[in-house]
């Protein structure tokens, strides 16, 4: 009778620990996903604009155009909150090239969003290597409007 009550406590400590486990990795990716900035490409008249439709702000954002996989541009981009868009004026119409944002949350945490054939994906993680010497970076305000 002992055994059965002690095999009983056991299962009972186990399956406490394994449901604390699952609420805490659950909690986590629930608050990561209250500050997740998204950011899309969306063309509109006047050009190609970067959107962020996700729930956080989006920090050190740096827009790099691709020709096939070789980074021909990296320029940074101001911050933008959620719901915010910024007009790419510099890509104008471009449609033959790729577009790619590397950015963070609030937590520092990276994430990169693509723009190729008109398809907009978000992955977590930078998709395209950053530039660690900022003088390599263009800055938006210094650039002209450029037909694609």
């Amino acid at each position: 009778m002992a055994n059965a009550a002690i095999v009983v406590s056991i299962l009972a400590l186990v399956l406490s620990v394994i449901n604390f486990v699952v609420t805490l990795i659950l909690t986590i990716r629930r608050d990561v996903g209250t500050i997740r900035p998204v950011l899309v490409f969306t063309y509109k008249a006047e050009g190609w604009h970067v959107e962020n439709l996700g729930n956080g702000p989006a920090l050190d954002v740096i827009f790099h155009r691709l020709a096939g996989e070789s980074v021909t541009q990296n320029v940074r981009l101001p911050a933008l909150t959620k719901g915010a868009e910024f007009c790419v004026h510099f890509a104008r119409h471009d449609a033959k090239q790729i577009f790619v944002t590397t950015y963070r949350d609030a937590d520092g945490r990276p994430y990169s969003s693509r723009s190729q054939h008109d398809l907009s994906t978000s992955t977590k993680g930078f998709e395209v290597q950053r530039v660690f010497d900022s003088e390599s970076l263009d800055r938006w305000w210094e650039l002209k409007d450029r037909e694609g």
